[in-house]
């Protein structure tokens, strides 16, 4: 860990080879190098081939409901190519990590197609791992595979369903069965590794997925089944399917969930029926207005939250004028962060500069690269009231019920004013914002959450070794997740401009330094502690207060902290702590974890850590 971070001058702008396994079933390497040789920093592009013939709305097509969101836990965006248009010369290759397709049946010039593949390929110097759902196009992409078209259609009469799954390729934990009809299941081709098998009514074994080398294919009606209720579900295990591209050690990706330790809290109130009011009562003739009730039940100086309608300031003419009234009541808030906002019959669009998603350009053309957008939320189906199966309408993870933060985005209490008319609503709202703006959570306003998003987007990963990395570009994101670290510890010795580390699952969630520009990040393997430590450092755990600029010189550490509230961190030795001079207590948690609780002040202060000092 560096002595001496530098300070921050502002935020920057910035496969699996196939294992064969002679005991029938399954061996999958568990290393992966970078897609492309030379490539400077971890991929962070999947080529996303779509027909656009079938499917011309590619936010709405299979890759994007099926897969959007798994791609985008493990730090992977789509570049989507419409193989129905010409194909485009020039990709960004040093970003890319691999190619998906998922296709219905034929498509077109699929030598074309292939011969590009392969050319993509040549410019990266190594074959890109491929991954293919459904009918992979034609005879030349099965060729890819080492099958062909014409030897895999059969018609299924739904008897003897069970399917034989590789280890953590499915999710379902009762046997998975195919419906009957015309479907896609080959022989599985030599030095194939198969994923899921199929007994024939013929006495024939054929696959729904297989692994050869680093291409991978899977049959839709092995991914996908569609419920009694009409609603489609995965079978496969989708992570399995982008663990394709980044391989199965750990793997570390900005992180849009966690800061400090903390899950991020955030709150959204849409502007819609600030004129209605309650039925009238024998204490008003009118009823209340919702924006009195919204007053009563997020106007406390903890709840940081975002109201959803025009700031007054920027658009002073607003047809209701109750909304505008409420407005006003709350603009002058230090908690409170007004959002112009426009209202389609579709979705919630946030007039800002900010981004809350990513979206692609056109489509086929050598600027087929994310590009930052407004965000969009969809509008809330039903009538109002809190009458979804979670009690809430949130997005991302149930703010009252979840027990692990979703890895992509932060704990979104997401409410309608119309809700507030009615009392069983008001009183979830209540339960659920005082988890929101508990100890347990980092209450986040919608501007300094979108910095960290530019940040996310913005964030290179550059490799000194295969548990080593460099951080770049990350503007103002402060935490960095590393996935399937269950093996694997933060080594805060090595790391540099790193505070500490939680751990959450298989998931290490690390604290970067505000104050530091270039990080560098270091896992060590993991023993009794989450946290590898020299004997006399400290790692931060989780903090309430916002901590910067550690600086550690022989057994004392210092930081400046900024708020109050308990700091959680690890240390091999009881530490005597203390803020601006002033001793505070020290609770020991568990084995080399303490606690402290750090009052309010006014002004920023600097903590000291020392341990092992006499």
């Amino acid at each position: 860990m560096s002595s001496q971070p530098h300070p921050k001058d502002g935020a920057s702008t910035n496969f699996w080879l196939g294992l064969m396994s002679c005991v029938y079933f399954w061996v999958i390497p568990s290393i992966l190098s970078a897609a492309c040789l030379g490539s400077e920093s971890l991929p962070k592009y999947v080529i996303a081939l779509i027909d656009g013939r079938k499917e011309p709305d590619q936010e709405n097509g299979r890759i994007a409901r099926y897969l959007d969101a798994a791609l985008a836990r493990h730090g992977l965006l789509p570049i989507y190519i419409d193989v129905s248009r010409p194909l485009p010369d020039a990709l960004p290759l040093a970003n890319v990590a691999g190619v998906l397709s998922w296709f219905d049946g034929m498509v077109p010039n699929q030598p074309g197609l292939s011969v590009w593949l392969n050319t993509q390929s040549d410019r990266c110097g190594s074959t890109l791992p491929e991954v293919m759902i459904g009918n992979p196009g034609g005879d030349a992409l099965w060729a890819r595979l080492d099958t062909h078209e014409t030897d895999v259609a059969i018609l299924h009469d739904g008897t003897r369903a069970r399917l034989e799954t590789a280890p953590e390729w499915f999710q379902s934990k009762e046997r998975i069965t195919v419906p009957p009809g015309r479907l896609i299941a080959p022989m599985v081709p030599d030095y194939a590794a198969p994923l899921a098998v199929l007994d024939g009514t013929d006495g024939t074994r054929r696959a729904l997925g297989f692994q050869i080398e680093n291409r991978t294919w899977l049959s839709d009606r092995a991914a996908v089944v569609q419920d009694p209720g009409e609603s489609w579900r995965w079978l496969a295990n989708p992570d399995r399917i982008v663990e394709a591209f980044t391989g199965h050690g750990p793997r570390p990706v900005p992180d849009l969930s966690v800061f400090q330790g903390r899950r991020i809290a955030l709150t959204i109130l849409l502007a819609d029926g600030w004129g209605q009011r309650t039925a009238a009562s024998v204490q008003s003739s009118l009823g209340t207005p919702a924006y009195e009730f919204a007053k009563e039940i997020l106007g406390s100086d903890g709840a940081v939250m975002t109201f959803g309608w025009p700031d007054p300031k920027i658009q002073p003419e607003l047809e209701d004028r109750a909304a505008f009234a409420a407005g006003v009541a709350f603009a002058g808030k230090p908690h409170v962060s007004p959002v112009p906002i426009s209202i389609s019959a579709n979705a919630i669009n946030f007039q800002a500069s900010f981004p809350l998603r990513l979206s692609r350009s056109e489509d086929g053309t050598a600027n087929a690269t994310p590009r930052i957008i407004p965000p969009t939320l969809p509008i809330l189906e039903g009538e109002p009231g809190f009458g979804d199966g979670s009690g809430l309408h949130t997005r991302n993870a149930a703010v009252a019920q979840s027990n692990i933060p979703w890895p992509s985005g932060p704990d979104t209490l997401l409410m309608r004013a119309d809700d507030l008319l009615d009392f069983s609503a008001r009183e979830a709202i209540k339960e659920a914002q005082q988890v929101h703006s508990s100890s347990t959570r980092n209450a986040m306003d919608v501007p300094r959450y979108a910095a960290w998003l530019d940040g996310a987007a913005s964030t290179r990963l550059v490799p000194r070794t295969s548990t080593t990395w460099d951080v770049r570009d990350r503007g103002n994101l402060d935490t960095m997740r590393v996935d399937r670290a269950e093996k694997w510890a933060l080594d805060l010795p090595k790391s540099e401009g790193v505070l500490g580390a939680r751990r959450i699952g298989d998931a290490l969630f690390v604290t970067l330094d505000p104050e530091h520009d270039a990080p560098l990040l270091a896992l060590t393997p993991r023993h009794e502690t989450d946290m590898e430590l020299a004997g006399q450092m400290v790692g931060i755990v989780e903090a309430r207060p916002t901590l910067s600029n550690m600086r550690a010189a022989g057994c004392r550490t210092q930081i400046t902290a900024d708020g109050h509230g308990p700091i959680a961190f690890r240390a091999t030795h009881r530490p005597d702590v203390s803020a601006d001079g002033t001793p505070l207590d020290v609770t020991l948690v568990e084995n080399a974890k303490w606690r402290v609780f750090l009052p309010n002040a006014k002004s920023s202060r600097t903590v000291s850590f020392a341990v092992g000092c006499d």
